[in-house]
């Protein structure tokens, strides 16, 4: 998982030809550390999916995108919002982002 640091980064990760999935988190969020865990434990396992942290505290995008639960895990290509999904049956919803009809 590569961390984003500005938006200026999040704006050319979003804009790329594949499908990208950002953890919006907080670093003093547990759940979203949880998270951020679990997919680092699986990533190469949805190798048609990048996967990107930001910490909301160091880029502030939350109004922006909508962002009212912690940790928000939203998917994007061709800097389009085409899914969203909270903690909730994570690796459902990857496997299903992972099929080639969606990709």
């Amino acid at each position: 998982m590569i961390e984003l640091n500005t938006k200026e980064e999040l704006q050319e990760v979003i804009g790329k030809d594949e499908l990208s999935v950002v953890q919006c988190s907080m670093a003093w969020c547990g759940s979203c550390r949880s998270i951020k865990a679990q997919i680092e434990a699986k990533e190469q396992e949805y190798s048609k999916i990048k996967f990107y942290y930001l910490d909301l505290d160091k880029v502030d995008m939350a109004d922006e995108y909508n962002i009212n639960e912690l940790p928000a895990l939203i998917a994007f290509k061709n800097g389009k919002e085409v899914s969203r999904k909270d903690k909730a049956e994570l690796f459902d919803w990857l496997n299903f982002l992972s099929q080639d009809w969606v990709i």
